[in-house]
Parts: C-alpha cells; sequence; structure tokens
C-alpha cells in the first residue's frame, strides 16, 4: 500500500491462509467467499444474514463476476478450511444456512432472521398469487397471512427504485394492498423501528396469528 494513500471503512488483517487473495488497488483482498466468511463470523446475525443474502442472490451472481459459483457449500467449505481455533465458526455456519437469496433487501433480510429468533414460523418469501402481478415479502400459508417490511426508501423520489413522486407511490401501495388483502385473512406490516424492538415485533407477529416456529 502506498504510503500517500488512505483507505477508510476497511477491516484489515493478516491472514496467509486464503489462497485466492488478489490484489485489488495496491491491497491485498480476500476473496467473496473468505470475505463473506469473514462477515458472518464477526457481524451480529441479522447483519450477516443481510449480506449473505445479497451475495446469494441471483441478481448479485448476473452482475458479478466473482460470484459465479457461489453456494452455501462453497461458503460452508471455506468456514470449514478455517480451522477450528477461528472466533465465530457456531454464529457463521448458522447464518450461512439460514441464507436465502430470495431477499430482496436488507430490511427482508434483518426481518427473517429476526422472525426466527423470536421463535416465530418460517414465512414464504417472494409469493406471487394468482391473477395478480405482484410479489409479498413474506407469506404464511396455513394462516394465510402477508407480512412486509415498509422501507422508507421505496417512498423517496429518486431513490433508485421510481421516480414517481412519493405521493403516487403511496397511492400505488395502497392499491396494491388493497387487491392482496383480498387473497389473505390477515395483512401486516412493520418498519425499521419496530423491527428493532423485540418487544413490539413479537407483540405484532403474535396480534397477526403467526404461528410459533
Amino acid at each position: 500500500m502506498g504510503g500517500t494513500e488512505k483507505y477508510t471503512d476497511l477491516h484489515l488483517h493478516r491472514d496467509p491462509n486464503d489462497p485466492k487473495a488478489t490484489l485489488h488497488a495496491g491491497l491485498s483482498v480476500t476473496s467473496l467467499e473468505r470475505t463473506l466468511v469473514d462477515v458472518a463470523r464477526s457481524r451480529p446475525t441479522g447483519d450477516a444474514v443481510a449480506a449473505l443474502d445479497h451475495a446469494l442472490s441471483r441478481r448479485f451472481r448476473d452482475s458479478y463476476p466473482a460470484a459465479t459459483g457461489l453456494s452455501k457449500q462453497l461458503l460452508l467449505d471455506t468456514l470449514r478450511h478455517l480451522g477450528a481455533g477461528k472466533h465465530g465458526r457456531r454464529a457463521a455456519a448458522y447464518a450461512i444456512n439460514f441464507a436465502d437469496g430470495l431477499s430482496e433487501s436488507v430490511g427482508e433480510s434483518r426481518s427473517r432472521a429476526r422472525i426466527a429468533h423470536l421463535g416465530f414460523a418460517a414465512p414464504v418469501l417472494q409469493h406471487r398469487f394468482e391473477g395478480l402481478p405482484y410479489r409479498v415479502d413474506f407469506w404464511w400459508p396455513e394462516r394465510r397471512i402477508i407480512g412486509e417490511f415498509d422501507g422508507k426508501l421505496k417512498y423517496r423520489r429518486n431513490a433508485g427504485i421510481t421516480d414517481l413522486p412519493p405521493e403516487e407511490v403511496v397511492f400505488r401501495e395502497k392499491r396494491r394492498e388493497d387487491e392482496l388483502r383480498k387473497h389473505c385473512s390477515g395483512f401486516i406490516r412493520w418498519t425499521t423501528s419496530i423491527l428493532n424492538n423485540d418487544v413490539a415485533f413479537a407483540r405484532l407477529l403474535a396480534n397477526a396469528g403467526i404461528p410459533r416456529g
């Protein structure tokens, strides 16, 4: 690394055990699978699952050449090759096995992790109802309940999702929800503030009738 270069937001460590390490901008960097394993070993479960979900998603693998061939088995093999003495192995194995590339946002990934942590049944992801063009974040078929993480980002103009004004986004979302309610017995939404409060989130799920896992 050159003496005049400055790098921020990097986790620098020394480990000679990554045979796939490469040079990038003058730095020796770990492979994608090793980086994901290190994140899973060192970060809270929700953060680790969010990173793993995104890396395993089709859109990521289609757009990032280094992700070709990435799989849960490769991640588990990478974790195993680190050796028994590495910190966070059990947490990493759980996060890898729990990961699902169908999650479409950090909020959805963190929601799945909290649903499991609180002891509720795992939902079906990205369910589509016959005759409707919509997919829902979470679907509990045994109770016919829809759940959705309601991030603020989608209501902002030029947020990378839509260029529509917020009021039009709200109108369309309301129309979408009205259509979806015809196909379910319950519909719940939650925001980041609820997700970050275990008591509030557990109460929301329980009051909606979400079964325990």
